[in-house]
């Protein structure tokens, strides 16, 4: 389910480019936020972004989505 979510917000996030996950795993648990990092291809580039998700099922729509350089 988690893995479902990441990848809306990331189909939502590029949804003008050609763009697909690689790796995806749990980097930390902080506070009340899991921190993944996710490895993709977005149209031939390999990119790394970091995403964290709340715990909290009523605030899903409040993650932070970051390029990781």
């Amino acid at each position: 389910m988690k893995f479902q979510k990441i990848a809306s917000i990331l189909q939502d996030f590029f949804k003008k480019y050609v763009f697909s996950i690689k790796n995806c795993f749990l980097l930390q648990i902080r506070e009340n936020y899991e921190i993944y990092r996710i490895l993709g291809d977005l149209e031939g580039m390999d990119i790394q972004l970091q995403l964290s998700l709340p715990f909290n099922e009523a605030e899903q729509d409040l993650y932070d989505l970051s390029f990781v350089i």
